[in-house]
């Protein structure tokens, strides 16, 4: 490894990069707003297939 993080490979400098993969599930969250309301969401993350998101505003739609 060199001094910048990086390995010499085959005469060429190369990087790692990793790749995280989220699980399969329902994912919570929560985020205030600038007037102080609470909104709710969730990202649902099936095994094969497109995500699925919900979110409530300030309105509670």
């Amino acid at each position: 490894m060199t001094e910048m993080g990086t390995f010499i490979i085959n005469g060429g400098e190369r990087i790692i990069v990793s790749q995280l993969v989220r699980s399969p599930g329902v994912y919570f969250n929560d985020k205030v707003d600038k007037n102080g309301k609470v909104g709710y969401g969730s990202t649902v993350i099936p095994n094969r297939g497109a995500w699925l998101e919900l979110e409530t505003d300030s309105k509670d739609i």
